[in-house]
């Protein structure tokens, strides 16, 4: 619309030519005449002057005209700036500025009384419109933008003081350039500015996805917004002005921007962060959350935390880290009724982000939150486990947790790196700080995991017991002794452990308890069965075999504690069966990267040569890929020779006669020598490889394939 200044300017005229013909101004339909007689007309039409007329027509004109003038600025901005013609969305202030100052001398052109100029305002307004024009013509290098970087420090140079109404006017001026636009809120460093910029229209504005369209799909792209990164800059010093003003930008969908909303929310106090949190709530379950912005919404946590704003921060960090299933994958069977691959609880976001908001962000609550903190991550587990058993309701509650994570603790059997995991890890650690800080709390913090029915609360409720069992003595025991904890396998690597360590602070009654249940052994028609799924037959000896063993692994935590017959009784399953691998898990794997060598890279460069083929001649290698090998030897004896070559390719013909393996290792070790620029004699290297030639193919007595020695 026209400046006021203008409008102002045609209204004072018509009010007073109405004054002048004598019309009345309360708004009633009245006319005064000649002979000063009020005349009241009742009817549809009133005559008025033709000039009077004209001017109600041209100020009515005005009007009308306004959103075409508007319409032709932001065509001129854009046809300035054809090189970034989205920027100009973010001009909207220097558009309606440059507008504002032509409808002024558009007022100005209409004035019947020059004398009521203001000649500094005017000078102001034509210096503004003449640099508006300036900008919006010339090259971003070039004298206008060596006037906007004067401009600009000179604004940088006292960051504590307000900027006058002119020098506002005169940034928005400069910013008719999307470069200065953008240089401008990248390097202002004075938080005074924010309010003049925000009734100016900035920081109301955030740019919208672009969505595009391609060869892979559709592809969204996120804008920078330069003012959003000032904000987020400007946090720390103005913490209130800062939130007044991204409160009003809250519902926007750009993930740039709202990145740049979190890092300002770092930087407030934790009080004005928390009004932030139901923003990021609906941010979390949209669709627009990357990884980054996750990262930063656990720190946002974690401040909240730290800050005493304990219920916002539980309320964004239940909803951050929430769990769905992935989306199952079908079978490939060409069947309906093909079996489909099962469902695993994922984050809406990486899980190595989601680990790491869990390490960052719950310990802070703990001090604050203590079991409400506790309570959270059950509930997340539990709904984590019911995703990934699929549980209905009506069915038993059975997890295998000691199938895919064996240990409660860190444990090189854990599989790992699944949202799951790092939900018990965060559970443990969780429990285990507050019962550090809280010892009071531990018979709490064990009944409230284990009032949970999936195994593995309980499996992380003698964990805990394991690691306080000293301070809850009649807790431990009561666990130890209760004969459906014995008998659950599993729980077992957990219960394994309370006790070795509580088994000796036991009272006599419970110990006899727990060696009666030994003694007792296991039921010989399960054992049975066992052993005939397998394909043997399954006689008595081999039924007293499986439940021995079964005994040897029970006695195992607790045999320091053993006296008299029960130590001798120990003693006699070790010599018969041999002391037990691994008696606290239900199963053990294990994976091998290579062959193992009997003798480390270090050993064999210690040795010297004789003793070399000494150990090469008389060592016999295993057979198994699972024992050390002659492969696994020549393989860390190549790269000695590869790196001290000279010794070994002067006594190479001492080498006649040795397992293929080993040859073959010294000539690759030598080959690897020269590609790396090291020489030697080849004299006895060729001897070598002239005995070698002259070798038959095939060697009687070796197996043609073998994955641990050369065949020949």
């Amino acid at each position: 619309f026209p400046s006021r200044f203008g409008v102002t300017n045609d209204l004072d005229h018509l009010i007073r030519q109405w004054r002048r013909r004598g019309y009345i101004t309360d708004g009633r339909l009245s006319f005064v005449n000649d002979s000063r007689e009020e005349t009241n007309f009742l009817t549809d039409r009133v005559d008025v002057p033709r000039r009077f007329f004209q001017d109600v027509s041209s100020l009515i004109k005005g009007f009308s005209e306004a959103p075409k003038n508007r319409q032709k600025f932001e065509e001129l901005f854009k046809a300035c700036n054809p090189q970034d013609p989205h920027s100009v969305e973010s001009l909207e202030p220097a558009v309606k500025q440059l507008l504002e100052i032509h409808n002024w001398f558009v007022g100005l052109s209409k004035m019947r009384e020059l004398s009521d100029i203001r000649i500094p305002e005017l000078q102001t307004r034509f210096e503004l419109f003449e640099k508006a024009l300036r900008v919006l013509t010339t090259e971003f290098f070039g004298t206008v933008s060596d006037e906007f970087d004067e401009f600009l420090s000179k604004t940088n140079q006292d960051i504590s003081t307000t900027p006058t109404d002119e020098q506002v006017s005169m940034a928005i001026t400069f910013m008719g350039k999307p470069a200065h636009y953008r240089s401008f809120f990248e390097n202002l460093e004075n938080p005074f500015w924010i309010q003049p910029l925000w009734k100016k229209d900035f920081f109301k504005t955030p740019p919208e996805p672009e969505h595009e369209d391609s060869d892979d799909g559709r592809i969204i792209t996120f804008p920078r917004w330069p003012e959003s990164r000032y904000l987020a800059r400007m946090a720390s010093r103005a913490p209130d002005d800062v939130a007044e003003v991204l409160v009003g930008i809250l519902g926007m969908d750009n993930l740039k921007v709202r990145e740049d909303i979190v890092a300002a929310t770092l930087a407030m106090p934790a009080h004005l962060s928390a009004r932030f949190v139901d923003a990021a709530k609906r941010w979390i379950a949209g669709p627009f959350l990357g990884d980054f912005l996750a990262t930063r919404l656990g720190d946002l946590a974690s401040h909240l935390a730290n800050g005493g704003e304990t219920d916002a921060a539980l309320r964004l960090a239940r909803e951050l880290l929430q769990v769905r299933p992935r989306k199952p994958q079908k079978s490939q069977g060409e069947s309906p009724s093909d079996y489909d691959f099962p469902s695993e609880p994922v984050a809406r976001f990486g899980t190595w982000q989601y680990e790491q908001i869990l390490e960052k962000a719950i310990p802070p609550f703990m001090d604050g939150a203590g079991c409400n903190a506790i309570v959270m991550l059950c509930d997340l587990l539990e709904k984590a486990v019911s995703i990934k058993e699929g549980h209905k309701e009506g069915k038993e509650r059975v997890d295998f947790s000691d199938i895919w994570r064996p240990a409660i603790e860190d444990h090189r059997q854990n599989l790992g790196n699944t949202v799951i995991d790092a939900l018990i890890s965060s559970l443990r650690d969780s429990v285990e700080r507050l019962c550090s800080t809280h010892p009071e709390s531990i018979g709490a913090l064990v009944e409230l995991l284990e009032k949970r029915e999936w195994p593995v609360f309980r499996r992380t409720g003698l964990y805990i017991l394991g690691r306080f069992g000293y301070k809850v003595p009649k807790l431990v025991e009561q666990h130890i002794a209760d004969e459906a904890l014995f008998d659950n396998y599993r729980v077992l690597h957990e219960y394994y452990h309370l006790c070795r360590l509580g088994f000796a602070h036991l009272s006599s009654d419970a110990q006899e308890k727990v060696l009666g249940w030994i003694k007792r052994g296991l039921d010989r028609e399960p054992v049975k069965e066992w052993i005939g799924s397998g394909g043997k037959e399954p006689t008595d000896y081999l039924v007293d075999k499986v439940i021995d063993k079964w005994r040897l692994d029970r006695l195992t935590p607790i045999k320091g504690q053993l006296t008299g017959e029960w130590a001798e009784y120990y003693a006699k399953l070790v010599d018969q069966i041999g002391e037990p691998e691994h008696p606290d898990f239900g199963s053990w794997h294990e994976t091998k990267g290579g062959p193992d060598s009997p003798l480390t890279s270090l050993e064999i460069r210690s040795m010297p040569i004789a003793s070399i083929l000494a150990f090469m001649r008389t060592w016999k290698p295993s057979e198994s890929l699972w024992g050390p090998t002659a492969q696994g030897l020549g393989r860390v004896f190549e790269a000695v020779v590869t790196s001290h070559p000279r010794g070994f390719a002067a006594l190479a013909k001492e080498f006649v006669g040795l397992e293929p393996t080993y040859i073959r290792s010294l000539l690759s070790g030598l080959e690897s020598a020269v590609r790396n620029g090291i020489e030697f004699d080849w004299k006895h290297v060729l001897g070598l490889c002239e005995w070698v030639s002259q070798q038959p193919i095939n060697v009687s007595g070796k197996q043609p394939r073998s994955l641990v020695r050369d065949p020949d």
